[in-house]
């Protein structure tokens, strides 16, 4: 994998899947971003992140919506927060929720 195609996977890790991408690959990099896309997603060098990753990546003021929502103590650091999101509510309820679709390197959302 050439430094163009390491700085594309790092550009892409946390975008939304179907995010249209910035023309600069193209014209710059001379790399066709959607066919990158699918090279990597065959090669497994990025994956659709995981539940835990896309609360982790949540601003606190969704997680303090999900957590009032569920009659759960809304104060503390984003930390704490997201601790609490994982430990109290279910999983199939956050995933109504929280924002899913974000690409991310298998390292972080695996």
């Amino acid at each position: 994998m050439n430094p163009r195609n390491v700085v594309f996977l790092e550009r892409t890790n946390g975008m939304k899947i179907g995010q249209k991408f910035q023309g600069f690959y193209e014209y710059r990099y001379d790399i066709d971003p959607k066919k990158l896309l699918k090279i990597s997603f065959d090669n497994d060098l990025i994956c659709e992140s995981n539940l835990e990753y896309n609360i982790s990546k949540s601003n606190s003021t969704t997680l303090k919506e999900t957590l009032k929502n569920n009659g759960l103590k809304v104060s503390g650091k984003k930390s704490e927060l997201v601790i609490r999101v994982l430990e109290n509510i279910p999983h199939d309820e956050l995933k109504k929720g929280i924002q899913s679709g974000i690409l991310s390197t298998y390292e972080e959302g695996e």
